[in-house]
């Protein structure tokens, strides 16, 4: 009986394998097809973002349905505290084009599994999965990863569009009966839809998990990428190496042979060229994982010499040096946070918790101030707007005295830190410190923002400048943006005025941001600098900690004044701050 249970169970393998080489070896060059511009468009600028899809599957269309299949077991307590699982997905949805032609579902499964979102088009499907999200606060029961695929298939068989490649993304941190997974993903894969499984496995699961999620995605035809760390699942849910994609690049044969490096989100692909004046001749090369490639071109028109629109009008509030720079993008954006006081004395008893927030496309539902794994979510309360529609919204935090302290590192991504986030009516979110680069274009400014009362609140000053706010803007950069500001809101003291405001990293890193404002509707100022990088330099994402003094790399805003007192953000201080 072993033996004959020995040579089945080997027997299947070998099959599984025959199959997952049909699956994976190509046997003609990846599909890449452009999606904008089109041949013979005419573009009035000195750049143009080319984007597409390229897919080097088995039918290799550029139509994908793709069924998020997401572990909700209580494993994930442990193993992802801080559900940065969920920020992988955002970066995902957030990543792609909305012209791309994908659609998305997503599945939760724990002990069994639920449909939460079917399939819809990339344009439409965010605000559904962030609701989704939002009702999968808390973890529970086992790991059923055959029935979430059973799950995830029958959407893909009963909504799947005909001819689109059909992928389903398994997300898991445990194991489920090797039998059933395996058999999950062979009958998914003899409907032509192919298993792929992100793992976020330590060392302590061994090679038992490995071995079984393996198993699992070559029964299915697809890929497992293992995740050791949870900082690593943004990468993987957007890997190219879903669609069997290594790289795309876009040349501009009409200038110099200029090569650009696309950005990729699974077979999506953007890349910011330049252009000259005449005719442009855009070629884009896709490369598949084994090296084979294809290419297209599309041709455009630039009818005279590209001019600069900030060199023109520098006062455009597009120009990052115009003090009126505001850009909207279609999701709100939390800008800045910080806190009021700064430098707390010993006889307070409360500080403020403080986030600059800019609509989207729609208003603001709400703001909230949460720590990471979900200990501690707390509503903020609109307190006014800036002179260009900007609100600040906060949130008083009780503070029980004691000893002196210093937090230099409470926003981030790390356990025990916080994060501000922003939802709008539509479901848009956006969470500070999150400073983001993808598809995240500037929105017209024809429409007026939602008004709110002028921010007038006085804050207490110190002897010491206080820096009380910092961060981005935009927070959300698009492929075509080259440059974005870094912006302070700083407190004089009373022992004199702001001399100096400068980024600082590390001992040899410090740039002098200059005065904005010197007002911003209570007496406080802002700062900012602007920082320029080449189109394309940054991948799609997002960082997440980028202020603060406890990690190489991390940056701080200090502010000195006349007497050489100073403050740095974003140290929060308890001492010897008496009012003055």
């Amino acid at each position: 009986m072993i033996k004959k249970q020995l040579l089945q169970f080997t027997l299947k393998r070998i099959m599984n394998a025959a199959l997952l080489l049909t699956c994976s070896v190509s046997i003609a060059a990846p599909n890449v097809s452009v999606t904008k511009p089109q041949n013979g468009d005419v573009i009035d600028a000195d750049h143009v973002v080319v984007s597409g899809c390229a897919n080097a599957l088995s039918n290799k269309s550029s139509s994908i349905d793709l069924m998020l299949v997401i572990d909700d077991s209580s494993s994930l307590f442990g193993t992802d505290p801080t559900m940065q699982r969920f920020d992988a997905i955002d970066q995902l949805l957030n990543g792609l084009d909305k012209g791309s032609d994908i659609n998305i579902g997503v599945v939760f499964f724990a002990d069994g599994a639920k449909m939460e979102v079917g399939l819809q088009s990339i344009s439409s499907v965010t605000s559904a999965v962030n609701q989704a999200i939002a009702n999968h606060p808390v973890p529970d029961g086992g790991t059923s990863i055959a029935s979430g695929i059973d799950v995830a298939s029958q959407q893909l068989t009963s909504s799947g569009r005909a001819g689109a490649t059909k992928i389903i993304l398994v997300f898991t941190d445990g194991q489920d009966d090797p039998t059933l997974t395996e058999e999950a993903a062979t009958k998914a894969f003899a409907q032509d839809q192919i298993v792929h499984a992100v793992a976020l496995f330590n060392q302590r699961q061994g090679n038992d998990g490995e071995a079984t999620i393996q198993a699992m995605t070559q029964a299915g035809g697809g890929q497992a990428f293992f995740a050791s760390n949870t900082n690593q699942l943004a990468s993987l849910f957007t890997s190219s190496k879903l669609v069997n994609i290594n790289k795309v690049t876009v040349t501009n044969k009409s200038f110099n042979n200029q090569l650009v490096n696309a950005s990729l989100v699974t077979c999506n692909y953007n890349a910011s060229v330049d252009l000259v004046a005449g005719s442009n001749t855009l070629e884009v090369v896709a490369f598949d994982t084994e090296g084979a490639s294809s290419s297209t071109t599309v041709t455009v028109t630039v009818p005279s010499a590209p001019v600069n629109p900030c060199d023109a009008n520098p006062s455009n509030p597009f120009c990052p040096t115009s003090p009126s720079f505001r850009p909207v993008k279609l999701r709100p954006q939390v800008l800045m946070a910080g806190f009021d006081p700064m430098l707390i004395d010993f006889g307070d008893s409360e500080f403020k918790i403080l986030a600059l927030v800019r609509e989207g496309s729609v208003p603001i539902r709400h703001v909230t101030i949460s720590e990471n794994t979900g200990a501690m979510n707390t509503g903020m309360t609109l307190e006014g707007q800036l002179k260009n529609g900007d609100k600040l919204y906060s949130t008083t935090f009780v503070l029980d005295r004691g000893p002196e302290f210093e937090y230099a590192n409470l926003f981030g991504s790390k356990a025990g830190e916080f994060k501000i986030t922003v939802i709008d009516e539509a479901q848009q979110k956006h969470s500070f410190p999150l400073l983001e680069f993808g598809n995240n274009v500037d929105l017209p400014t024809t429409t007026p923002p939602t008004q709110a009362s002028p921010y007038t609140t006085r804050g207490i000053r110190r002897l010491s400048p206080q820096t009380l706010m910092v961060g981005f803007d935009p927070v959300m950069l698009d492929y075509t943006d080259d440059s974005f500001k870094v912006k302070a809101i700083v407190r004089k003291g009373s022992g004199g005025e702001v001399q100096h405001v400068a980024l600082k990293s590390g001992t040899s890193f410090r740039v002098a941001m200059t005065l904005e404002d010197a007002d911003i509707g209570n007496g406080d100022s802002m700062y900012s600098l602007v920082y320029t990088y080449p189109r394309g330099a940054f991948p799609p994402g997002a960082f997440a900690d980028l202020f603060g003094t406890e990690y190489e790399g991390e940056f701080v805003v200090e502010a000195i004044d006349a007497a050489q007192q100073k403050h740095r953000f974003p140290a929060l201080q308890r001492g010897n701050y008496p009012p003055q």
